[in-house]
């Protein structure tokens, strides 16, 4: 490892190490159920306020003394959240009195703020927003996301997260694997938080800022995103600033959390959020993750990301012990000496290929692919000039014969000089193409000629590339390439989580990398 890869800067005298992360549970929990590549648009992330509270009241006989630290109350109101908390217990657990379960909670609760205001850690018991309602469509191959939200408080999130605990200890109801599961689960989903990297590109590096979060706090002394903030109502407010309230949630995190505005670092960079995911170890929450990308070759930057970051105000200091700068080739040693959350781990990964992936394999000479598709519909028609504009935007050359073909063209000469030009050939399958394609008709039968001619030559080339749009395999696959793995993008849903899968196929960047093959044991 390089000795100046990676640097650290810290509030205390010594961070003290956790043992060998090797050693630890490295149980999955923290999972993402939706991706945009790169990013989603900032209009196409539609949030819509309910109006709807849910709050656990402080019980009466700890009032007082919560009181005497400042700790907000707020009481119950009218809510249908309430009667779906009620039915999953009724309808999951054999509990012969609920109220009983959830008053000793609320108890366990009150001592828990209690405690922490004794220790000097009370905070505000603040409004924040929580998850009614979440689903994806897709328009132009953008993915869509639409998510409502209800009001709740920091008291109901931890009560909830108790009750989440205790629950998931008899019968764990909690999987989740899509935006359905959330729904199902929506009394429990009671904190939004909107986290991410900073990540400084230098010299086609990149440079992630790893914060240390504080013993105070949740995860504590784990290693975290550079920045966090739950999503809250002054999120929402309106506001003659243009942004929209995840832009103003993401800009007050980096505000609060590194002492920066994107007007004060007056340099390149690329900003967004890219995943929507769920947290679901000692904790149920949904994770909003973002990113901010500063492309510099200036020393200085770095120097001063550390020197705002040591300036920042008592509320930061509260969260963070410290802030790592670590090279992406080095974060795997990084983590061998300490222990990170689930998320971050998962978050930095997948930014790095992503970040990598944009490169290609010589950012001077973009990748070109050729798409073979039927002419179906209009409506198909658009649907792979919607793709090859979505890979377009993502570095890549293609050639379409929407783009390419006029009157008085070659068609042929348009056809084998494009299949032969090309590092991949991505082949559009439905119903009609294989039918086509079977019976060598039109454009699309010339094509495969030529496509399987390759093939009986080569038959270990990997330049040829299978998409499912529409029907079942064997409806929609021609007999030349069903023996080849396909990319299943045959609905919004599909489309979305393997388009990224596409581009690492044709940037050759794998999602599972081999490790290099270690020294003989001495047996």
């Amino acid at each position: 490892m390089k000795k100046n890869s990676t640097t650290s800067n810290t509030r205390e005298d010594q961070i003290i190490p956790w043992v060998n992360y090797d050693k630890r549970d490295d149980k999955e929990d923290f999972i993402v159920l939706d991706s945009s590549f790169p990013k989603y648009r900032w209009d196409n992330i539609k949030i819509k306020d309910k109006k709807e509270f849910f709050i656990w009241e402080i019980p009466n006989k700890f009032k007082d003394i919560l009181q005497d630290y400042h700790f907000d109350f707020h009481t119950k109101k009218q809510s249908s959240i309430y009667d779906k908390l009620y039915s999953l217990i009724r309808n999951n657990y054999n509990f012969k009195n609920i109220d009983s379960i959830l008053d000793e909670i609320a108890e366990d609760t009150a001592h828990f703020f209690i405690y922490e205001c004794k220790r000097g850690n009370c905070r505000p018991n603040r409004y924040m927003y929580a998850v009614d309602y979440i689903s994806r469509s897709s328009y132009n191959g953008e993915g869509i996301i639409n998510l409502d939200i209800y009001t709740t408080d920091q008291f109901t999130f931890k009560f909830m997260t108790n009750l989440y605990n205790k629950l998931k200890s008899i019968n764990n109801i909690f999987p989740v694997n899509n935006f359905g599961d959330i729904n199902r689960l929506v009394p429990f989903l009671n904190s939004i938080g909107l986290g991410g990297f900073i990540i400084v590109r230098k010299e086609e590096k990149n440079i992630f800022l790893f914060s240390q979060l504080n013993r105070n706090i949740n995860s504590s002394e784990l290693c975290h995103f550079s920045y966090e903030k739950t999503f809250m109502p002054i999120d929402m407010e309106d506001s003659d600033d243009n942004l929209t309230p995840l832009q103003r949630c993401l800009f007050r995190a980096l505000d609060k959390d590194n002492g920066i505005t994107l007007d004060s670092l007056s340099i390149q960079v690329d900003y967004g959020i890219c995943d929507f995911g769920l947290i679901y170890n000692e904790r149920f929450e949904f994770e909003i993750c973002s990113y901010i990308v500063i492309n510099t070759n200036d020393d200085s930057v770095l120097e001063e990301l550390r020197d705002r970051y040591l300036a920042l105000a008592n509320e930061s200091k509260y969260r963070t012990l410290a802030m790592h700068f670590i090279d992406a080739e080095d974060i795997s040693s990084f983590l061998k000496t300490y222990k990170a959350t689930p998320e971050s781990i998962e978050i930095s990964k997948l930014l790095n290929t992503r970040l990598n992936i944009k490169l290609g394999k010589d950012k001077d000479k973009p990748i070109k692919v050729f798409i073979s598709y039927s002419w179906d519909s209009y409506e198909h028609k658009k649907w792979v000039l919607d793709l090859a504009n979505n890979l377009t935007k993502n570095g890549v050359f293609i050639f379409l014969d929407q783009y390419d073909l006029k009157a008085g063209k070659d068609m042929i000469h348009f056809m084998e000089n494009s299949i032969k030009e090309s590092d991949k050939v991505l082949l559009i399958m439905t119903p009609t193409f294989k039918d086509k394609v079977e019976k060598r008709e039109h454009g699309t039968g010339y094509e495969a000629s030529i496509i399987t001619s390759e093939i009986f030559y080569n038959h270990d080339t990997e330049k040829f590339i299978p998409i499912i749009k529409e029907g079942e395999r064997d409806k929609c696959t021609p007999n030349f390439i069903k023996s080849r793995i396909y990319i299943d993008m045959s609905n919004d849903v599909k489309y979305s989580s393997n388009f990224e899968e596409l581009l690492r196929t044709i940037y050759d960047k794998p999602k599972i990398m081999r490790p290099p093959i270690g020294k003989r044991p001495l047996l």
